[in-house]
């Protein structure tokens, strides 16, 4: 009886594979080329604007792409560390793709609210940006709630 159970259960798994394989037969090419991972190549923060009620940071991580598609980048969440003033966590809905084969430079501005100058204040920060794998492989994974493949990133310094 157990045997019967089991080769009914390994029947029913083979058809249902069958047929989701068969399924996915169309004139469209579903193959999702194989990606590399994009890398950071620098990170580097600087002081944009200086005021009364706080400073204005810019954060720029520069990406290179080395597959042959165009990747689409999503989010940005990263987290700056400044002495004397404490972590400071953001997010940011990023509007830019990394070109095929290139580099692109990813711009990221945050408000600190410190009182005292900034400028060549010791500082960490990290973090990851998310970025849309091609074709079909990224609408299962939205459809599925799969979060994104991310690139992360981290640097310290003093700030420009």
């Amino acid at each position: 009886m157990r045997r019967r159970a089991n080769r009914t259960c390994v029947t029913l798994m083979c058809l249902t594979g069958m047929l989701l394989a068969g399924g996915c037969r169309s004139d469209k090419k579903l193959v999702t080329p194989i990606l590399t991972k994009p890398s950071v190549t620098a990170v580097a923060a600087s002081v944009v604007e200086q005021t009364d009620q706080g400073t204005r940071l810019k954060i720029v991580v520069t990406m290179a792409n080395p597959n042959a598609v165009e990747l689409p980048l999503r989010t940005a969440r990263y987290t700056i560390d400044i002495a004397g003033v404490g972590p400071v966590a953001a997010e940011d809905t990023l509007s830019r793709s990394l070109p095929p084969t290139g580099a692109q430079p990813v711009e990221m501005f945050l408000a600190v609210p410190s009182m005292v100058p900034l400028q060549h204040a010791e500082y960490s920060v990290h973090g990851a940006i998310s970025y849309e794998p091609p074709g079909e492989i990224r609408k299962v994974m939205t459809d599925s709630y799969i979060p994104l493949p991310s690139v992360g990133f981290q640097a310290a310094g003093k700030l420009d």
